[in-house]
């Protein structure tokens, strides 16, 4: 027993105990800025050093590079894709990539339409893939030149190559992960094993087109063997989404796939049908089946949550550090949580939101999101604003508030005015956010797109 304290002692002063001085770091950086910077960056760790790298893809724009050898931002001879490795001091360096575009029907990609992506293994071989959505041309635009695209990884032979990946819209097509053949107006992507097989499927998140094409949301199983099989019951325009164990304990393996729903007119007969069925900003819950094979409809609210705005991030976690999952929104205008107490509730139900942030005055909310910022084992909220006279924005830290038992659990913490993130004209715009510890120093770092 002395020895063991005596060794927990000398491990005890090996380390140094400090708080954090400040959320708030003034190493801010457009790591990368362009007019079509449409889609969200992503984080995945490329060459496998344990440390992220930085992915980005134009809104438009496709081509092939030079010896098939892309550095990072050589657009003349490369593709419109952005690979990076982020340095020490925050910066990229060129991070090669071995790219083939292999497609042989269809080689004009000037009206490409980007709309969301994935780096991960998607077949399971070992390697990294890319998989990027399409957009369908404003919702107007059909055929290959709008439609989705896979690149398989494979291991790198070329010198100085850190990832090598070949493919194209035919090769999604020779797999079945295509959006209606260009047609789907996708905005993102997401990955889950969605019927508990062991391989990673895919959701296509689709909104309406402008014309009177039906062309929803689709969710196809990972069958292996690079094909994939459409559940043909799943039609949804969607606008969020998120798939986890919502109404079980923490630490339960995701089941449940919940959406809000995206806008849906009556344009045509076909939408006039389905649009009554789901309505814009209602709520709904899946469930894979095992007996049929395909995802159930568990629960709809039918109609939109009452004071509940179009969202732009969602997050599940144990908020209120009762046990269960809850609910957390960034909404177009306020922060709000629905909170679960039963293991059999419904986390979205019409009763309304439980707890709620306010934007502070003369502020609107940009986007939120929300993590454990200072490492100190509790969750933080990190919040953006833009005021409504002027340029101005704002940054808030909000955390939980000590030994609160019962909503309002959430109290600002920092704040800070004129954070210089943005210098557009419009400074409200936001489409996505994330945190990621992109230079690798053990604290969250935050990632936000604009439109």
């Amino acid at each position: 027993m002395d020895h063991q304290l005596q060794l927990g002692r000398a491990i005890q002063n090996m380390f140094k105990q400090e708080s954090v001085k400040s959320f708030f770091s003034q190493n801010i950086q457009n790591i990368y800025q362009q007019e079509d910077h449409f889609n969200s960056p992503l984080f995945p760790d490329i060459n496998g050093d344990n440390a992220v790298e930085y992915f980005y893809n134009n809104h438009q724009g496709f081509y092939p590079g030079r010896d098939g050898v892309c550095p990072y931002l050589v657009y003349k001879d490369c593709t419109s894709m952005v690979y990076g490795k982020f340095l020490e001091n925050g910066k990229l360096r060129p991070l090669f990539v071995d790219f083939t575009l292999n497609d042989k029907r269809f080689k004009s990609y000037h009206n490409y339409d980007s709309h969301g992506g994935a780096i991960l293994d998607i077949d399971g071989d070992g390697f990294l893939d890319l998989y990027l959505n399409a957009g369908g041309g404003m919702g107007l635009g059909r055929g290959m030149a709008y439609a989705s695209s896979l690149y398989w990884g494979s291991p790198n032979v070329k010198k100085h190559a850190e990832w090598t990946i070949e493919g194209g819209s035919e090769t999604a097509l020779i797999t079945r992960l295509e959006n209606f053949n260009g047609t789907g107006r996708g905005r993102s992507v997401y990955f889950a094993d969605f019927n508990k097989d062991g391989r990673l499927d895919i959701l296509l998140i689709n909104e309406q087109r402008n014309d009177d094409l039906l062309a929803p949301s689709q969710l196809l199983y990972n069958m292996g063997n690079r094909r994939f099989m459409k559940d043909r019951s799943f039609k949804e325009y969607i606008r969020v989404a998120i798939f986890s164990n919502l109404r079980k304990r923490k630490h339960k393996s995701a089941r449940y796939l919940i959406i809000q729903r995206a806008r849906c007119s009556p344009k045509g007969p076909n939408h006039a049908k389905f649009c009554k069925t789901h309505a814009y900003q209602s709520w709904a819950m899946y469930y894979y089946s095992f007996d049929y094979k395909k995802m159930k409809l568990m629960y709809d609210t039918i109609t939109p949550i009452k004071d509940v705005d179009p969202c732009k991030n969602i997050e599940v976690a144990d908020v209120n550090e009762d046990g269960m999952m809850d609910f957390f929104l960034s909404t177009q205008k306020k922060i709000q949580f629905f909170y679960s107490s039963k293991t059999s509730s419904n986390i979205i139900s019409l009763k309304g939101v439980s707890e709620e942030i306010l934007p502070p005055s003369n502020y609107k909310l940009g986007i939120a999101t929300m993590q454990d910022f200072n490492l100190d084992g509790i969750l933080d909220i990190l919040a953006v604003y833009s005021s409504k006279i002027g340029r101005k924005n704002m940054t808030i830290i909000y955390s939980r508030k000590q030994h609160a038992s019962k909503p309002p659990f959430w109290e600002v913490y920092k704040k800070k005015d004129r954070f210089p993130i943005f210098h557009e004209k419009n400074p409200s715009n936001f489409l996505d956010i994330a945190a990621v510890d992109y230079n690798n120093d053990g604290f969250k770092d935050i990632v936000i797109t604009k439109k």
